[in-house]
């Protein structure tokens, strides 16, 4: 009866353990990192967040919604602001496809954006955008990069 009532035990605690994970690899808390620009020559030219915009974080809950923390460096006021409207509107996302999920808000309508994990710790986040000419280079897609906190 002991060695049936350790086997229950360790399957609810089993159970319960894999409910509570992450089933979405894009759930949790990141912080900006950086800004990734591929070219067409497949070079990449990335640009640091300072540490201001370092401070900024997205975090996506496994139930669907997401709650992202906005800084800003003000030239007006030489310092660096929280946005607070970021903060309040209510976000929510979902997974289309591998690797393709939609973001929306009723405030700003959906997006699809391609999201890509090159380790489980980095995130590129890549808004829908046509390639562009940039001082002659043409620039394929632009990566929001973040870390994993």
């Amino acid at each position: 009866m002991k060695k049936l009532l350790l086997l229950f035990t360790a399957f609810l605690f089993i159970s319960c353990s894999s409910e509570e994970s992450p089933s979405n690899k894009i759930v949790g808390t990141w912080s900006f990192h950086s800004i990734i620009d591929m070219t067409s020559t497949g070079d990449k030219e990335e640009n640091l967040a300072n540490d201001c915009a370092a401070k900024s974080t997205i975090t996506f809950h496994g139930n669907g919604k997401l709650v992202e923390s906005d800084y800003y460096y003000s030239y007006n006021s030489m310092e660096c602001i929280f946005n607070e409207d970021t903060f309040n509107r209510e976000i929510k996302w979902e997974e289309i496809e591998e690797g393709k999920y939609r973001i929306f808000s009723e405030r700003f309508g959906g997006t699809v954006y391609e999201m890509r994990f090159p380790d489980k710790n980095t995130l590129w986040m890549i808004p829908p955008r046509e390639a562009y000419e940039r001082d002659g280079v043409t620039i394929e897609y632009t990566a929001y990069v973040y870390k994993r906190i």
